[in-house]
Formats: structure tokens, sequence, C-alpha cells
């Protein structure tokens, strides 16, 4: 299965900014290249800077000579929903990486939104210029195949890459409820959520995926409750009963280790994510009314027990497309 040959590679993401699910995938992604090439070195950008594989400070120029593929290593990279910039700049390094003779390979890809006609360019450019493209979720697939598919680009439906190695793994039962909110909520929404929270008598705790930002809409949402990282939770799984999460890789998490969620969202890829795991999704407009919030909270936890039943299911089905990957990088040589 294994690829002999040692092509280095240049892993670009966004990686080092305090965001646990995208350092989760960054983990994650080295895993699966040195699988696939396991005589590799893998450079990458962390934050503002570029470093080689022993973690030392490098140029940009340093790291490019030095790599024969750019990887793009999944996570929800060409979107504009943040800004124009995202698709502008990992469009670059799809565009110049195949400019300068390198195989470029965009793996578990979640694509958009793309609300804008620059942006759908900018990504239908780079995605053409990819040796491999494969996809966390068939919306993103379908995009892609319709306006930039091409002979020469090899194409796989996947699983996000953090399921990469995992198993599933149950934990013990607790009636604590998990909340993993951030920035985006508006006045009256903060408002009714705390309305709900504060009759609950379930224990509540914060998760934190993104340390910049969540610790703020947490502490406004739950002041009193105990806050904990999914880094932390990543290391040392904790036990729920349900989690209520706005953030994609909780889900994921969650879902690893049987824990029923609600996705809290109007972000396709989480609604997608929940979709495909047979649990409920809501935008966060349900909030503006307490009543429809708490009866959503009532059904998810009563039904913990069938919704159990769907992540026993098919989160074995996600962990395994990860290793089909491998299997298609391996056998169609991406490297040569």
């Amino acid at each position: 299965m294994n690829c002999s040959s040692t092509h280095n590679s240049l892993l670009i993401g966004y990686y080092g900014f305090n965001n646990d699910g995208d350092d989760w995938l960054y983990q994650k992604t080295k895993a699966l290249l040195r699988t696939v090439f396991p005589t590799c070195q893998i450079w990458s950008r962390q934050g503002t800077f570029f470093i080689d594989p022993s973690g030392k400070k490098v140029s940009i120029l340093r790291a490019w000579r030095s790599c024969q593929q750019v990887v793009l290593g999944g996570g929800s990279l060409f979107q504009d929903k943040t800004s124009i910039w995202n698709v502008l700049y990992y469009a670059f390094f799809c565009v110049f990486g195949k400019w300068t003779g390198k195989s470029v390979l965009l793996l578990s890809q979640g694509v958009g939104p793309l609300n804008t006609r620059i942006g759908r360019l900018f990504a239908i450019w780079a995605f053409r210029s990819a040796k491999h493209i494969s996809f966390r979720d068939a919306v993103s697939q379908k995009f892609v195949k319709e306006r930039a598919q091409s002979k020469d680009i090899d194409t796989i439906l996947t699983s996000d890459l953090t399921y990469f190695q995992e198993t599933y793994a149950v934990v013990d039962f607790h009636e604590k409820i998990g909340f993993s909110l951030k920035k985006g909520l508006c006045i009256e929404e903060i408002s009714s959520l705390k309305k709900v929270l504060d009759r609950l008598e379930d224990p509540q705790i914060g998760i934190v995926a993104n340390h910049r930002e969540d610790p703020l809409m947490l502490d406004e949402c739950l002041p009193h409750a105990e806050t904990q990282s999914l880094s932390h939770l990543i290391e040392e799984p904790s036990s729920f009963n349900v989690i209520v999460t706005m953030r994609y890789h909780v889900g994921v998490w969650a879902s690893l280790h049987g824990i029923p969620f609600l996705a809290l969202s109007d972000d396709p890829k989480l609604i997608t994510l929940a979709s495909d795991l047979g649990q409920p999704s809501f935008p966060p407009s349900l909030l503006v009314t307490p009543d429809a919030f708490q009866k959503a909270l009532d059904s998810l936890k009563s039904s913990r027990t069938s919704l159990q039943r769907c992540l026993q299911k098919r989160v074995p089905i996600m962990i395994k497309q990860t290793y089909q990957l491998v299997d298609r990088l391996s056998e169609m040589g991406v490297h040569g």
C-alpha cells in the first residue's frame, strides 16, 4: 500500500491560530501523509510562519524549494464567509504549485460557503490545479464536479480527516450537557439562550474550540459553568449526556464517543455532518423563541438512545472512508 519514494510535502491549512479543531486536523493530516509516504519530510505553515520538519522557522522560499508536493489538509479553506482573501491565499498555493511542477493534493475538503463571484472563480482555478481532490461531504464534491471537473483530476468522497486512525469508543454516561458556542449570535438569541440555560437543572459544561473567540461567548451565556477545551477532551475523553454545538469538530469528537449532539448552525458543513450522522440540526434563529429551543433540547435528551444507535452505525463508516483515501493515494501513485 505504501509509496516507497521520498516525497517531501508542504502542508498548508489554518494551523497555529489557537483553534483546536484545525490543530487536530493538522496532526491527522500529517499521520495520513506518513502512512502513504512513510519516508517523506513534512514542512508546514504554522500561524504566520513556515516551519521545517524539526519545527524550526524557515522562509517560505526554503520550504517551497524543499518540497515536491503541496498539500492542503482539509477543513473549509475555500470559503469567503470570513474573507475573500481566504480563497485567494489558498488558491495561490494551488496554482503556483502546479505552475512550478509540484503535485497539488487537496485532502478532505469542505467547500463553501462561496457567496461571491470572485471567490467561486478563484476556488475553481485552485481545484483545476490539483492532481487529487478528496471531499468530506457530497455537497462539496458536487460543487466542484459541476464547475471544475477535469479528466486529469482524481476525486473521491471521504470524510473529515479527524476520523483517521480513530475508533468508535463510547464513554460512560453522565448527566451533564456540553455547549460549544461561537460568536455571531444576535442579542435576542443570546438573551433567549440564557433564559433556557438558567432554568436547566442539568450540569452545564462549556466547550472551547477556538481559544480567541469561544470564551467570550461562553462567559456571556454560561458565566458560572465549568469549561473544558476540545484539545483536552481529545486527549482525555469526558462523558456527557448530550452536546449542543456550533463547532464542526466538537460534533466530530462527540460522534467518536457516542455522544448525541444538536448542531446549532446555519453553516452547511455542520448541518451536513449532523445529517450524515443522523443527528438533529437547527438554525441559530431557533434561539429567538426560548420554548422552541427548550423543546429541541428536551427532544435531544429523550432521543438519546436512538441517536446513539445512529452514531454506532455511521461513525465506523466515516472512519473507514479515511482509509479508502489512503488506498486511493497509494494506488494512483500521486507523487509520480
